[in-house]
């Protein structure tokens, strides 16, 4: 996304759930990466699909400051 006052580039942080049998899918962007962003990206997720499924896999990628953890060592 492009700031329309001052023209900076701003990088988007994009959250994906997906329903793998159905691949119903949840997107949504966000500029950071806290916990925060992430836990309220999953309820969201949950309630458009209207509930919680059995199992939940999560795969942060590289780029998760929510579950990275890799500073504290």
């Amino acid at each position: 996304m492009i700031d329309g006052l001052t023209g900076e580039v701003l990088k988007a942080q994009l959250f994906v759930a997906v329903l793998w049998a159905s691949s119903y899918t949840w997107a949504e962007a966000f500029w950071t990466q806290t916990l925060p962003d992430w836990l309220g990206s999953h309820t969201r997720a949950y309630a458009f699909f209207g509930g919680v499924p059995a199992t939940t896999m999560s795969d942060t990628g590289t780029g998760s400051a929510a579950l990275d953890h890799s500073s504290e060592h």
